[in-house]
Formats: structure tokens, sequence, C-alpha cells
């Protein structure tokens, strides 16, 4: 009897299992160091993949800010596209993410680069 008590206790009590939710921005997020990722591998972390890796990045900077732009007026212009229009402030978040990796993308490589301690960071890196 006390075997059937205590399945009855766990099994009238259901555990939930809550799996977040991957925001629009953390998609383009970790799409943008995909992408970097990606391109490092492609060139065998050379310094030629971190400037391929920092091009991709402002590419794909540069394709969320066109449809963070265009997201608003074409929910507005189609209803069907409805979801556009509200989607579009997290786009814009997912801008704002995706150039940040575009500066850890160039910014990184520089600063903690074997050349740093031999020869300094240089004047361009500065300024940016």
């Amino acid at each position: 009897m006390a075997a059937s008590g205590n399945g009855a206790v766990l099994g009238a009590e259901k555990v939930p299992v809550r799996i977040p939710e991957i925001t629009l921005p953390g998609v383009v997020t970790f799409t943008a160091v995909g992408i970097v990722v990606a391109s490092l591998m492609a060139r065998d972390f050379s310094d030629n993949g971190f400037r391929l890796a920092s091009q991709n990045a402002w590419r794909f900077a540069c394709f969320v800010f066109f449809a963070a732009i265009m997201a608003g007026p074409l929910g507005r212009l189609f209803p069907r596209l409805k979801r556009l229009e509200e989607d579009s402030c997290l786009l814009g978040w997912g801008f704002c993410a995706s150039y940040a990796v575009y500066l850890l993308a160039v910014l990184v490589p520089n600063a903690f680069g074997a050349r740093i301690f031999a020869e300094g960071v240089s004047a361009g890196t500065t300024l940016f």
C-alpha cells in the first residue's frame, strides 16, 4: 500500500520542463558568430582568415540592417506580412548584435595577437 501511495504522489505532479526561447536577436547573434568561426576555419586561422571573417561579419550585418529597415514598411504594405512589422524592432537589436560581432572580429585579433607585444597596436586600430 505504501508503494501505491508513493506512486500516486509522484504521478500526480508533473515537473514542467522549460526550454528557454531563443529570440530573434539571439538567432542573429549566433548566426554572425557562426559565420565568423566558419570563415576562420576555412582559412586555418591565418591573417587572411581574420580578414575574411571580419568582411563576412560586416556583410552579414549589412544584410540584417537592410532587413531591419525593410521589415516595417513591408509589414504595413502587405497584411499577410504583419508579423514583420512587429519584429522590425527585434531585427534592429539583431543588427546591433551582429555589428558588435563584427567589431569583435576586427579588434580582438589585433588586441590579442602575437604582434602586439613586439609592435604595439597600430594607429588605425586605436582610432577604430
